[in-house]
């Protein structure tokens, strides 16, 4: 079972994380996580609480773990993915509702919506799922997959933007798996190419030093939702962090 990225991180969480990147303001990760179903998307306003979550009939939220962030690399994309570490069990002592909708939450009752996701290995079309009184729901080890892909696409005229394998990995390990992750000080670069997503920065093709120019440093609080160009950023050793074409 496949969970995809697109649509299903909340706005509050990109903001939390963009922040966090650009040393805005640290965003800590949480202790445990746990997995909800449900039986539509979560919205916005179900920061807090999920209104189509299931309820009754034994059903209660499972913790979860995952599994180190692993990135692989092909010519045209460059995708990073975590799997939960165990199997999880849901047992119903009734019939439950039919639900199709996962959701990574910070607790097992309230807490923060972290992330959700509709179960892809669903055909389109096909039914959602079904469990009925005394079955046991399991979702076996290595079979939930969060992933990250290099081009994250925006409805704004950049088109998309482009995480490096580097960050990718640090912000899975941060919010999926409490790996705490320091940012180092970003430095706007300059590039006549295109990095590749493995990238330390040595692939880069800037402008010569000779001619004035030198790495930047952004102003606090200049990276915003709106509908900026975002820039390539690197920190002071060179290690490629993210970036955005013009």
């Amino acid at each position: 079972m496949s969970v995809g990225p697109e649509g299903s991180t909340p706005d509050y969480m990109e903001e939390a994380l963009l922040k966090h990147v650009t040393g805005v303001a640290a965003y800590t990760p949480h202790a445990t996580l746990w997995l909800a179903l449900g039986t539509s998307p979560p919205q916005e306003s179900d920061r807090y609480s999920w209104s189509n979550e299931l309820s009754g009939g034994g059903y209660q939220r499972q913790q979860i773990e995952f599994t180190p962030a692993k990135t692989t690399i092909s010519s045209t994309d460059c995708v990073t993915t975590i799997r939960n570490k165990c199997p999880l069990f849901f047992h119903a002592t009734a019939d439950w509702a039919e639900f199709k909708y996962f959701a990574i939450w910070s607790a097992q009752t309230g807490g923060e919506l972290l992330y959700w996701a509709e179960d892809t290995a669903t055909a389109p079309g096909a039914p959602p799922i079904v469990v009925k009184k005394a079955e046991c729901y399991v979702i076996q080890n290595c079979w939930l997959e969060i992933m990250l892909t290099k081009n994250h696409y925006t409805s704004n005229p950049i088109q998309y933007v482009t995480w490096s394998q580097y960050l990718q990995e640090k912000m899975l390990n941060l919010v999926f798996r409490n790996q705490s992750f320091s940012p180092p000080p970003n430095w706007l670069a300059l590039s006549f190419n295109e990095p590749t997503c493995d990238q330390d920065g040595s692939d880069l093709s800037e402008p010569s030093t000779s001619a004035g120019y030198c790495h930047s440093r952004p102003l606090a609080g200049a990276f915003s939702r709106g509908g900026r160009r975002w820039p390539r950023i690197i920190d002071g050793g060179g290690q490629g962090v993210c970036g955005g074409l013009f």
